[in-house]
């Protein structure tokens, strides 16, 4: 984990002497780079001052940009999102056209999704390690037996209205909280509803740590909520991200959730999330790209779980699995308790 940065570029942007600020943030920036190891696409890398010689090996340095890397280096270890900052403020005025400044934030943006800190590179013949991905069973029957195992993954649970999304969210929860500390972020159900019915699945023994949150929480909070506590045992289940600010355009507004989200995966043991189905979908031909308002939340998925319901019967089908089966399953459910009626499940390609 990065630590917290002495820098601040609020301070920067006050400072009395213009050049000066601008060569504090090169300096911070040159120090990041250099530190997490990430490499800049050459046609930006080559609009900074020294570009020449940030490739090289430190030892090969000049005595300027030497002297710009120890001047960054004592505001301490920083994030991607200062790097992002301190690119936007030393390379904004050298990006003359639209094509530049377009190319510029898709990579800014790409910064964003917390995928890589920073870049590896080894030869084929040094990879060690390896084997099957780590997989554990939920201990809720009917998703386990869909999706053949839980892993370290973003998870969307789709469905239309009344198909008991939260329900079986619920009961979900309930099985996970037996064996890891879980967060449950619910956005849409008064806090006093949810607390009903989160008393009726309430396990005896739960692991610590394990909270429920009721409100207005955004992505954004969420992960930072994370940053501030991390647990890499942890699962964050977030009930209803579909509420949103209204005149917000869809596509953007889960491009952003989405990218948290998966920041939020680096540092949880899984990510679950609920979404609507896209109108006048049937069963049979619910897919990939079957989820409601933005191609995003496919794209970033790892696994997509469908539900559907027929009176007291729960359908699950397997949209997506990046690392897994796509399977099915049926069972007996009681909507009114959250409870399984028996465990015995169908496989519906019997």
């Amino acid at each position: 984990m990065m630590t917290e940065s002495l820098f601040s570029l609020d301070d920067i942007s006050i400072a009395s002497d213009v050049a000066t600020a601008v060569d504090d943030v090169y300096s911070r920036l040159v120090f990041l780079l250099e530190s997490m190891k990430l490499e800049l696409p050459t046609w930006l890398k080559y609009k900074l001052p020294f570009a020449e010689n940030l490739s090289k090996p430190r030892v090969l340095w000049s005595p300027l940009l030497s002297a710009a890397y120890r001047k960054g280096e004592i505001y301490g270890e920083g994030s991607v999102d200062e790097i992002r900052q301190c690119l936007d403020k030393v390379l904004s005025p050298e990006l003359k056209t639209f094509d530049d400044r377009k190319k510029f934030w898709d990579y800014v943006g790409s910064l964003a999704t917390g995928l890589f800190t920073e870049n590896e590179e080894v030869y084929l013949e040094e990879v060690v390690g390896g084997g099957m991905i780590e997989k554990f069973n939920s201990g809720f029957a009917p998703f386990d037996q869909a999706i053949g195992g839980f892993y370290q993954s973003i998870i969307t649970v789709a469905g239309t209205p009344g198909s008991g999304k939260t329900s079986l969210i619920l009961s979900l929860m309930g099985e996970l909280v037996k064996n890891f500390p879980v967060w449950y972020f619910q956005t849409e159900i008064p806090a006093k509803i949810i607390y009903s019915r989160i008393s009726q699945i309430r396990p005896k023994n739960i692991v610590p740590g394990s909270k429920i949150f009721c409100g207005n929480y955004s992505s954004e909070s969420i992960l930072e909520r994370v940053k501030k506590e991390p647990d890499q045992n942890r699962i964050i289940i977030y009930d209803s991200p579909e509420v949103k600010t209204s005149g917000v355009d869809p596509i953007q507004y889960f491009e952003k959730v989405y990218q948290d989200l998966v920041s939020m995966k680096m540092e949880s043991r899984a990510i679950i999330v609920t979404s609507q189905t896209k109108q006048g979908i049937g069963w049979e031909d619910l897919g990939v790209y079957s989820l409601s308002d933005s191609a995003a939340k496919a794209r970033y998925t790892d696994i997509i779980l469908y539900l559907g319901r027929i009176l007291d019967t729960v359908l699950v089908k397997t949209g997506k699995n990046r690392f897994g089966q796509l399977g099915q399953s049926m069972t007996k459910y009681d909507y009114a308790n959250l409870t399984l009626v028996d465990d015995k499940l169908g496989d519906m390609f019997e």
